[in-house]
């Protein structure tokens, strides 16, 4: 399958964000609808070409209805391809269930980081797991 253009992303974004503004949005801060909004105009432009608005959308409805956190980040990852400090920068900004989210999030992050530093720690201290290299 051929990748879209810019000019079909782009027209895909425009069309996706007039969809959403159609949309009486509960999930969206109510301090900060008019920000949302001057996001959703700029999103098509950006580098992302719309797609992390459209997957945080997508995100913020289904945490409404019980998406869990660790979920929502490998979505976020795995199937929109959007970082999940985009992600996470998204939804603090504008969801009603912002704050909750960055706190799992950036907890899910942490004892990521820790169960990896163990490992490696693990495997380039312990003398039995040590590889030796070889004099050529």
């Amino acid at each position: 399958m051929k990748e879209k253009t810019q000019i079909e992303k782009i027209i895909d974004a425009i069309e996706f964000t007039e969809e959403i503004k159609k949309e009486d949005l509960t999930i969206i801060k109510e301090n900060r609808k008019e920000e949302w909004n001057e996001a959703l105009d700029d999103s098509p432009y950006n580098p992302y070409y719309g797609v992390d608005i459209k997957c945080a959308v997508t995100l913020m409805k289904g945490i409404e209805r019980g998406l869990k956190t660790r979920d929502a980040l490998y979505l976020s990852e795995h199937h929109f391809g959007i970082p999940a400090e985009r992600t996470m920068d998204i939804l603090y900004k504008y969801s009603t269930e912002g704050e909750r989210f960055y706190k799992e999030s950036t907890n899910l992050q942490r004892l990521a980081y820790y169960k990896e530093r163990a490992v490696f720690l693990d495997t380039y201290t312990n003398p039995k797991k040590l590889v030796k290299k070889r004099d050529v």
